[in-house]
């Protein structure tokens, strides 16, 4: 399942009620992108504390996407969650949906895809809006949805997303809404605690995940996924990371 929520610059940021229900409904994994005076930076984290502290510091000229995971392929992690960003960190990019593409190792789908097609293909100079890519994209969009971002905040979006206009956002489904919906997987019980998922994840909250199988053949884009996921440590917008036992780091400059 995932949910996409997309913010464009001028329009108010989520609440925290609604980062609250979406997250309930999309527990594994939290992220959002952040484009800001030319400069494009992701945060992930298990905790949904953590991004409702990191969205009380967004502005209402950034442009946001947020990403709440349900996994299907790839494991519960933080090299998982979305959005993730392009190894030039000039564009980001989130995913809700099941796609068509052989995955790599332990990458989902959406990865695969970012890396394998979407990167090449702007790095080639076709990018989102020329009718090549979005004739690429329309093949994978069915019954998927997917938001790319510039470094500058300009946000695509392909697929049927959801246009609210009592928030003026953008959403991938309607798991945003106030009722509680199932969360069909083994691994969690909606109802069984308020978060269920944080108290098992909680100790890897806004941290890098160290945890990674590099097997892949390619070197420039496994380095990538195994450090450059996330580049929030240089983002002096963005709250203080915490080690493993829950103690305050260095704070990000």
């Amino acid at each position: 399942m995932c949910i996409v929520c997309v913010k464009k610059a001028g329009v108010e940021k989520p609440s925290k009620e609604l980062i609250t229900t979406m997250a309930y409904n999309n527990p594994q994994g939290f992220g959002m992108a952040i484009a800001r005076n030319g400069k494009l930076v992701s945060y992930h984290s298990m905790k949904v504390e953590d991004i409702i502290a990191l969205n009380k510091k967004i502005k209402k000229s950034d442009s946001v996407i947020y990403h709440f995971r349900i996994a299907t392929h790839g494991s519960v992690s933080l090299k998982n969650c979305h959005p993730f960003l392009s190894v030039d960190k000039q564009w980001a990019f989130a995913h809700n949906g099941i796609i068509s593409i052989k995955n790599e190792g332990d990458w989902t789908y959406s990865y695969t895809l970012f890396v394998r097609v979407i990167q090449p293909l702007i790095k080639g100079g076709f990018a989102p809006g020329s009718k090549e890519f979005d004739s690429m994209m329309g093949l994978f969009c069915s019954s998927n949805k997917m938001a790319l971002m510039d470094k500058d905040g300009n946000c695509s979006l392909y697929g049927a997303f959801v246009d609210d206009n009592e928030y003026g956002l953008s959403f991938s489904n309607y798991t945003y809404e106030s009722y509680k919906t199932k969360v069909y997987s083994p691994m969690y019980s909606p109802y069984t605690s308020k978060y269920p998922s944080y108290s098992k994840y909680g100790k890897y909250a806004g941290k890098y995940d160290d945890h990674y199988e590099d097997d892949y053949d390619d070197p420039y884009y496994s380095s990538y996924y195994k450090k450059g996921y996330d580049n929030s440590k240089n983002v002096d917008f963005l709250p203080k990371k915490k080690d493993d036992e829950g103690k305050e780091g260095k704070k990000a400059v």
